[in-house]
């Protein structure tokens, strides 16, 4: 465990550091305006991400059962030779998921990235293909426990998405250029994938443990939960935007490029290590006894909030004057306000930890529940809520994950699961 945090840890950082400076890197070669634009099809991106991420995370709980049986002396796959093999089922819905991006699109892109619609639409799908062959991989490894090899993987996305953005910065330091970055740096991950033999291997031989239809059922719920908490965890730059035009209690579009880059840079020490982290910990909560669980996600909420306390102080010391030096002099935001948000990021990483252990418990449907009342919480305080908007946004980064994480909680005081929607263990 160690050793694995340890490999983990580091790619962490990686992903971390990378995380702040290609968002400087975008802030301060686009100004507040332009960055407000990426920041929605950066929101979007990776919005059809993590509902690819729900992908992953079922193939990483499958390939786990797997292991625990093979390491029990059982023979890998023998027992479930009529079970469809779990990567398939996931590289067609990715598929599916790239289709469906494609043909909605004629009727929310436009209004999303306005003129800009024609170019960002194709790069959607062009995403949901590259990063769902890619995950299928990196769940595997996440499942069979292969940290180093997973945190390669994770690190290789992180550095190649710094290159990327470092070109671009100098050769073409538009909208599109900063956005064509952000799809290409999933290329490099998957082309390793494909060439690794013994990866690619593993990956095509894993079956799941369940039927087709029961598969698709899980796979879906976990990708409608995963698109659900992608929303709260990297979408915020489109619900900003779309309450920005609803209710704009003052802002502006300079504000609005401020405030989306404080929120997602006051997220980030939280939830750049959960994000990270989440596939070992799935992978570590399959197979806990119910006790254990518990536990463990009692832990981990206590070191969420104390972090976040600590880095609401820190930020409102050194976040004002840092601000316009750092990302330009139309980048300038009050010490309680930049407190305000990064205390706030705490309640979406006790909603990651509580919905990780409702996966781990294989409760999709309250998993799914949980998450989906979430966002219905943190959309209704956006829009409704009468203050500033800046403030508004801060009571839904609290109000929303902390009422779903309420939801997932019914997990760690149940010892059975929910009522499954199928005639089967879920």
């Amino acid at each position: 465990m160690r050793r694995a945090a340890t490999q983990v840890g580091i790619a962490t950082l990686v992903v971390a550091i990378v995380g702040y400076v290609v968002q400087f890197l975008a802030a301060r070669w686009l100004g507040p305006a332009d960055y407000a634009s990426f920041a929605v099809f950066w929101a979007v991106l990776f919005v059809v991400i993590a509902c690819l991420h729900g992908l992953a995370q079922e193939v990483i709980r499958v390939a786990r059962v797997a292991k625990l049986r093979i390491d029990a002396g059982g023979l890998p796959g023998s027992e479930l030779s009529g079970n469809p093999r779990i990567v398939l089922v996931a590289v067609v819905l990715s598929a599916a998921v790239a289709v469906i991006v494609f043909i909605s699109g004629f009727a929310w892109a436009p209004w999303a990235f306005g003129a800009d619609w024609s170019w960002a639409l194709p790069l959607l799908c062009i995403a949901a293909v590259v990063v769902g062959g890619g995950f299928g991989a990196v769940a595997v490894l996440a499942g069979f426990a292969r940290w180093r090899g997973y945190s390669l993987l994770v690190c290789l996305e992180g550095v190649s998405r710094l290159g990327f953005f470092l070109f671009v910065a100098l050769a073409l330091p538009t909208v599109f250029g900063f956005s064509l970055a952000a799809v290409l740096a999933f290329v490099p991950g998957l082309i390793v994938a494909l060439c690794w033999p013994s990866l690619r291997r593993d990956t095509f031989d894993i079956r799941s443990d369940a039927p087709l239809s029961i598969s698709i059922t899980r796979m879906l719920r976990a990708m409608a939960a995963a698109a659900l908490s992608g929303i709260l965890v990297i979408g915020w730059p489109a619900l900003l935007s779309i309450a920005a035009e609803f209710n704009p209690r003052g802002t502006t579009t300079s504000s609005l490029g401020v405030l989306i880059l404080l929120v997602t840079l006051t997220r980030a020490p939280i939830m750049v290590p959960l994000t990270s982290f989440q596939n070992a910990l799935i992978a570590r909560f399959t197979g806990f006894d119910h006790a254990t669980r518990q536990r463990w996600v009692i832990g981990g909420v206590g070191i969420v909030l104390a972090a976040s306390a600590v880095l609401a102080g820190l930020a409102a010391l050194i976040g004002p004057p840092l601000m316009p030096i750092i990302f330009g002099p139309g980048f300038e935001a009050g010490a309680w306000i930049i407190a305000a948000l990064t205390a706030a990021s705490a309640g979406l990483g006790i909603i990651t930890l509580t919905g990780v252990a409702a996966l781990g418990a294989a409760q999709h449907n309250l998993y799914l529940l949980g998450w989906g009342t979430a966002i219905a919480g943190s959309v209704l305080a956006l829009f409704l809520i009468p203050l500033p908007f800046e403030w508004a946004t801060v009571a839904a980064l609290v109000i929303g994950p902390l009422v779903g994480a309420a939801v997932h909680a019914v997990s760690l005081v149940r010892s059975v699961p929910l009522k499954p929607l199928v005639q089967h263990q879920d």
